[in-house]
């Protein structure tokens, strides 16, 4: 039986207050208060030869650009491949709009700790069952 060990970690990334939301407006502009965090999670997976990240975000959209520099950073970090590391967006409208959120908002260095949070969800891995 291959042996499998699990790893996760869960940060807060909530956008600061008065900033914008991203698209058209049917709730409240700019965002007035946090009524429940928004996080970042990573759950690292591995076996002997393979190692797995998936990274979720409370975010409602991200470029792919940042997405890409996002999962280079962890590929770095975690030591693996970039197509090991898939990164899930909860599409929730409480979260800031992706241009705001990631340009000198503090939002950028939320997102940035999924980095090492992964790193530490590698470390804390533990050997686990399935099936």
């Amino acid at each position: 039986m291959t042996e499998l060990h699990a790893g996760a970690t869960r940060g807060t990334i909530n956008p600061p207050l008065g900033i914008k939301r991203a698209g058209p407006r049917i709730f409240a502009d700019p965002i007035q208060t946090v009524e429940s965090d928004l996080t970042t999670t990573a759950l690292v997976l591995s076996d002997p030869t393979t190692r797995l990240v998936i990274v979720a975000l409370d975010l409602g959209l991200m470029s792919l650009p940042v997405i890409t520099d996002l999962r280079g950073r962890i590929t770095r970090a975690v030591g693996t491949p970039a197509s090991h590391v898939v990164v899930n967006l909860s599409h929730t409208h409480s979260s800031a709009g992706a241009a705001g959120f990631h340009t000198g908002h503090g939002g950028a260095d939320g997102i940035a700790a999924t980095v090492p949070g992964s790193s530490a969800a590698v470390r804390d891995e533990r050997g686990c069952r399935s099936g």
